[in-house]
C-alpha cells in the first residue's frame, strides 16, 4: 500500500479552512479600513456548496476502518539518531496532489480587532498589534460601536447571550461585548474564526488507532484549540455518529445550519453557559452519540457531567485552557483529569492521592507562538501518579516541518512535585 502524508499548501490551508474574514470586515465603519484591515482578504469560494465541495475533496480515503487505509510517515528523533519510520501514523484525509508546506505562520493572519469606547480602533495579527488608523485622534464613538451591533450580520443588543457573545449567521466568527453596569455595549471584540483542514493527521494514530481513547486539548487563549477541535469533529464524523455541544455557536458558527466545516456532525446548541452540563447529558440520552465534541470546559458542573458521558460509553473530545500541570491544581476542574483526594499518611503526612480512572485518556498541549508544536501525553492517568509521586512522566513532542513533514520525539518531564 502507497504510503503518503496528507498535508496542505499554505494557500490550501487557508482557502479550504474559511474563514471569510470580508463578512467581519464589513460590520466596521470604512474610516477603520484605510489601514492595516485594508489588504487583508482571504480567498473564499464563491458560495457555500463551494465550500463544502472543497472539504469533500478532503475526505477519508476509500471505504472500511480508517485503520485498514492508507498510513503516513513521520520521523522519529531519538537522542541523536533520526530514522524514517513508516505507518506510524494513520492519515484521516486524502493527500493533495500539492507539494505540501508549513501552514502559515499565526503571526501573518488577523486574529481579532479591538474597539473600546474612547480609545484608537486596533486588530491583532497573532500575537501583534497594530492600530487601524494612522491618526490617533480617531477614536472608537458610540455611534461605531452601535452600527456593528445594530447591523444585519449581528443582529442587534438581543443578539447577545449571557455570555455576552454573537456571532454571523453561516460564519464562525465570534464577537464578543462589554457592557456597563447598564447594560450598555462600551467595547467589542471581533475575533476571527478559521478552521484548517488537515491538521488531524497530527494525531491520526490517536484518532483511529485509539478509538475508546477521549482526549483534552489544552492551551493559552488563541492557541488554536477549537481549530483543532473542529477538524477533529469532521474527521471522526464521516464513520461515527458525532454530535457537537456547541456552547456560543463557536464550533459550527451561527445559525441553525451548522458550517460545512464540522461535516456530518451534529450540533446540539447550549442555550447559556450554565445549561451545558445539562445539554452534555441531554445529548447522551437523546441521541446517542458515538462522539462528543465539547469546546471550553470550565466550570465544576461540567467536570461532573463529563465523568457521567464517559461513564456511558461515549467517547469525549474536549478542550479546555491551560495545561496538564496548572489543571492537575485546579481543584475545581482537576476532575477532567481524574478524582483526586486528600489522604493522611502514617505520621500525620498530607498526600494527594489519584481514587479514579481519568476522564480524559489523552492530553494535547498547544503553544500560542506556534500551532505546529504539540506535546501529547499519551497515558493520563499514568502521568497523573507519576506527578503525585514526583516522578517525570512520559511525553511525546509532535512538529510539523516547512515540508509538511510531521516529526515525532520522545521525552519526559521535569519531576517537581508540589503536591
Amino acid at each position: 500500500m502507497t504510503s503518503y502524508l496528507a498535508t496542505l499548501t499554505c494557500a490550501q490551508a487557508i482557502q479550504v479552512g474559511r474563514a471569510n474574514v470580508e463578512e467581519l470586515l464589513q460590520l466596521l465603519p470604512a474610516k477603520f479600513l484605510e489601514g492595516p484591515l485594508s489588504g487583508v482578504r482571504d480567498s473564499e469560494p464563491e458560495s457555500k456548496d463551494e465550500f463544502k465541495n472543497a472539504f469533500d475533496q478532503l475526505s477519508l480515503d476509500g471505504e472500511g476502518d480508517p485503520k485498514e487505509r492508507s498510513w503516513g510517515k513521520v520521523r522519529v528523533r531519538s537522542g541523536y539518531h533520526e530514522c524514517l519510520v513508516d505507518g506510524v501514523v494513520p492519515v484521516p484525509v486524502r493527500a493533495a496532489s500539492h507539494a505540501a508546506s508549513r501552514p502559515t505562520e499565526p503571526e501573518s493572519l488577523l486574529t481579532e480587532i479591538v474597539l473600546d469606547l474612547g480609545r484608537p480602533p486596533m486588530a491583532f495579527f497573532g500575537t501583534k498589534r497594530q492600530y487601524l488608523c494612522s491618526d490617533r485622534s480617531i477614536t472608537v464613538d458610540q455611534e461605531d460601536i452601535d452600527s456593528i451591533v445594530g447591523s444585519e450580520g449581528v443582529g442587534g443588543y438581543d443578539s447577545f447571550g449571557t455570555d455576552n457573545r454573537a456571532g454571523i449567521p453561516g460564519c464562525l466568527h465570534r464577537i464578543s461585548a462589554m457592557k456597563n453596569r447598564e447594560g450598555m455595549i462600551y467595547g467589542l471584540t471581533l475575533r476571527v474564526g478559521r478552521t484548517v483542514a488537515g491538521t488531524a493527521h497530527m494525531i491520526g494514530d490517536i484518532l483511529f488507532g485509539m478509538p475508546t481513547k477521549s482526549v483534552l486539548v489544552m492551551g493559552e487563549p488563541g492557541s488554536g484549540k477549537t481549530t483543532i477541535v473542529r477538524e477533529l469533529a469532521r474527521c471522526l464524523a464521516e464513520k461515527e455518529n458525532v454530535c457537537i455541544v456547541d456552547t456560543s455557536n463557536e464550533i459550527a458558527g451561527d445559525g441553525d445550519v451548522p458550517h460545512p466545516c464540522v461535516g456530518l456532525a451534529r450540533r446540539m446548541m447550549v442555550p447559556s453557559l450554565p445549561d451545558q452540563a445539562r445539554v452534555m447529558v441531554e445529548c447522551v440520552q437523546n441521541h446517542t452519540p458515538h462522539v462528543m465534541i465539547i469546546d471550553e470546559m470550565g466550570r465544576s458542573n461540567e467536570v461532573a457531567a463529563a465523568q457521567t458521558v464517559k461513564q456511558r460509553g461515549v467517547r469525549i473530545i474536549a478542550s479546555a485552557h491551560g495545561d496538564f500541570r496548572k489543571l492537575m491544581k485546579n481543584k475545581q476542574l482537576s476532575g477532567l483529569l481524574a478524582p483526586l483526594q486528600e489522604v493522611i499518611k502514617p505520621g500525620g503526612i498530607p498526600k494527594t492521592k489519584r481514587i479514579g480512572d481519568p476522564t480524559f485518556d489523552v492530553i494535547i498541549e498547544l503553544r500560542r507562538d506556534d500551532p505546529n508544536d504539540w506535546t501529547i501525553i499519551l497515558d493520563t492517568g499514568l502521568a497523573i501518579t507519576c506527578v503525585l509521586e514526583g516522578r517525570p512522566y512520559a511525553t511525546q513532542r509532535r512538529t510539523r516541518d516547512s515540508a509538511g513533514q510531521v516529526y515525532m520525539e520522545m521525552g519526559r518531564s521535569c519531576s517537581e512535585n508540589k503536591y
